[in-house]
């Protein structure tokens, strides 16, 4: 309820992050006040409460300070949508939260450590192991080593992804024949958002063996290009003109003519097969543009058909296939 009455959204969710955190110490201090001050308790019950409030308060600060830092780096990467964030003009925006989705899991790992430290410290058998813990990095990475291989290997490969760029938050990726775009890098897991709003979720560990197209690397713009299948009549060179003079109207592609393409690539038995091809300066918006060309050369193909008086659209029932002239199938 406080949270929602604040003026500023940082505060909000600073105060929101609290919750959990509070919750904890105000359990904690209950506990040991309780033991403490209003019952008597045996040895045995004060051997076991007293790491326990311990834990309690160590973990709410660990809770604490990462949902702080949480907060925090929300806020830096802003509240731009990650479809929105597929588009060129935000290529610094993306590798500013792949950064810092790295800086978050570094954070988690830091306070587990220190906090795992502190807990071995605060009991008197284990406070040799606490602070060896805490002094030397060799001994936690044994212990992790045997104990969480697998999910230590997810973690350094989310760390390797988020350091080598080879996919940040944002990027639109041809993945395992899906359209998505990364959402978000986990420390197991890397969550895509698929074209049709649903979520890919792929293990770190194979999506970083795995080979993957990004479409977002580097240069933005793309070739876009459809296959069209026509009967042998049809003339070409209007396909050709007609193509042309639509991309140049188009603003989603790119000025560079050189691109912009219209060939024969292959003939059979059903027609001609005629490739349309052209630059987009923007990958989020390729797949519709390829959609409407391959509807406007439908529908020019058609057009040319009722000028001309004959079918240049292939058919495959045998009723209609003599329509498409000599080349058609019979």
């Amino acid at each position: 309820m406080i949270a929602r009455h604040q003026p500023s959204a940082l505060v909000s969710e600073l105060i929101r992050a609290t919750r959990v955190p509070l919750t904890l110490a105000i359990l904690a201090f209950t506990l040991s006040l309780t033991t403490s001050q209003v019952l008597v308790v045996s040895g045995i019950v004060d051997a076991i409460t007293a790491p326990l409030t311990v834990i309690l308060f160590i973990v709410a600060a660990m809770i604490l300070a990462i949902n702080v830092i949480d907060a925090v780096l929300q806020r830096l990467t802003g509240t731009t949508d990650v479809e929105d964030l597929a588009s060129p003009e935000f290529g610094d925006q993306r590798a500013r939260a792949t950064t810092i989705a790295a800086l978050r899991r570094m954070a988690i790992v830091l306070a587990i450590i220190v906090g795992a430290g502190l807990v071995l410290t605060s009991t008197p058998t284990f406070s040799g192991a606490g602070l060896s813990v805490l002094a030397g990095a060799g001994g936690i990475a044994l212990v992790l080593g045997f104990a969480a291989r697998e999910v230590l290997g997810n973690i350094m490969a989310s760390m390797q992804i988020s350091l080598n760029r080879s996919a940040k938050v944002g990027d639109q990726l041809i993945y395992d024949g899906n359209l998505c775009t990364v959402e978000r890098i986990h420390f197991t897991f890397v969550q895509l958002k698929v074209w049709d709003d649903t979520r890919l979720i792929v293990p770190v560990s194979k999506f970083v063996s795995d080979s993957f197209i990004n479409r977002s690397t580097r240069t933005y713009g793309m070739i876009r290009n459809a296959t069209l299948i026509f009967a042998p009549r049809i003339d070409v060179g209007r396909l050709r003109d007609h193509f042309h003079d639509w991309c140049a109207q188009d603003d989603r592609v790119d000025g560079d003519k050189d691109d912009i393409g219209c060939v024969v690539t292959d003939q059979g038995d059903s027609g001609i097969h005629v490739r349309f091809a052209a630059p987009v300066k923007d990958p989020t918006v390729g797949w519709d543009f390829e959609c409407d060309m391959r509807e406007e050369m439908v529908r020019f193909a058609a057009t040319l058909a009722d000028e001309d008086g004959t079918e240049y659209l292939p058919h495959m029932g045998s009723g209609t296939a003599a329509d498409a002239g000599p080349g058609a199938p019979g």
